[in-house]
């Protein structure tokens, strides 16, 4: 980072389990990162304001600029167990909905005292008139479901953000229209480490042959057996070892391909209604490069389209939503 480079945002991406902060000019260019395990569940008893206060202290002292500017942050930090709760938007939602609800943080006091600290709220799905609506919330997605849109320059579109719970969301005119969540990720641990099948499992590494199975055998899903099908399946990973026909080497690759293949069949017809046709047969992949490839992967083995969306939206969508709340020019 150059000693003429102009801070104009501090992005500050805060989740569960890290915390990654970042210097960004008027460009939406990273000038300076650090990332760091001081999720919110991770902060040793340390006041959310100090915890980040640690990590931007030296570009606070370096550059005199930065200390001016304002932060946002977005992720679990504004969720009830962090900083303060932001409230969530209900869908359909945009850019502008977000910049008109950010949530201000009282900083006096504090050695951020003088800092305008600001957090982006969340999105959630309800409608207690229809009981086939069924609630749904997020925190932080929707933040780099903006970032990926404005960085493809897209107004509509599917994304996924694959994770311990993964989402599909449908962007529509600029806004998420709605969206859903599967929880593949924690499924996935908690099948290996907490069942039998876990018990049978050989190896850390997810073999390709056993994903391309599990991948497979998600496509197997019939009508007539009903939502339940997905958990006879699942056992199928103790049954085909049993029979020989799986090796317990391959058994992660087989449950992750299962798994992530269910979600993306599902994901890409739930409601995903992209040109008029009920299932989405392309979305922009929103992730880790490893978990990323895995979905990928999935996806073309079931015939849906994907792409790379934009890498670290977040800082991108920050500085569009900083800019319509009107603190930055």
């Amino acid at each position: 980072m150059s000693e003429a480079a102009s801070p104009l945002l501090i992005s500050v991406d805060w989740g569960t389990t890290s915390l990654r902060c970042m210097l960004v000019d008027g460009n939406g260019a990273v000038l300076a990162h650090v990332k760091s395990d001081r999720g919110i569940l991770k902060t040793d008893g340390q006041a959310f304001g100090d915890v980040l206060f640690s990590q931007i202290a030296p570009w606070l002292e370096r550059f005199p600029a930065a200390a001016r500017v304002s932060v946002l942050l977005s992720g679990m930090i504004g969720s009830r167990q962090g900083w303060r709760e932001a409230a969530y938007l209900r869908c359909p939602a945009s850019p502008q909905d977000l910049a008109r609800n950010l949530l201000e943080i009282d900083t006096a006091g504090t050695q951020l005292s003088g800092c305008d600290v600001r957090i982006v709220p969340g999105m959630d799905i309800a409608d207690p008139t229809d009981d086939r609506v069924l609630p749904d919330v997020m925190r932080g997605e929707e933040t780099q479901v903006f970032g990926a849109l404005l960085g493809a320059g897209l107004t509509d579109g599917v994304f996924v953000l694959p994770g311990t719970h993964s989402k599909w969301v449908l962007v529509e005119q600029g806004t998420i229209a709605k969206f859903h969540t599967f929880m593949t990720g924690e499924v996935y641990a908690a099948l290996l480490d907490g069942t039998i099948i876990g018990r049978l499992a050989e190896d850390d590494v997810e073999s390709d042959e056993g994903f391309a199975l599990g991948v497979e055998t998600a496509t197997r899903a019939n009508d007539w057996a009903g939502p339940g099908q997905l958990l006879n399946m699942v056992f199928t990973a103790r049954s085909r070892v049993l029979h020989g026909e799986l090796e317990p080497s391959a058994v992660r690759g087989y449950l992750s391909g299962m798994l992530i293949g269910a979600e993306i069949l599902s994901g890409s017809k739930a409601g995903m209604v992209v040109s008029g046709e009920r299932q989405a047969r392309s979305a922009y992949v929103i992730g880790e490069d490893v978990l990323r490839d895995r979905y990928e992967k999935a996806a073309r083995l079931l015939g849906v389209e994907t792409k790379t969306a934009t890498e670290n939206p977040v800082p991108v969508a920050h500085l569009a939503i900083a800019r319509l709340a009107g603190l930055v020019a």
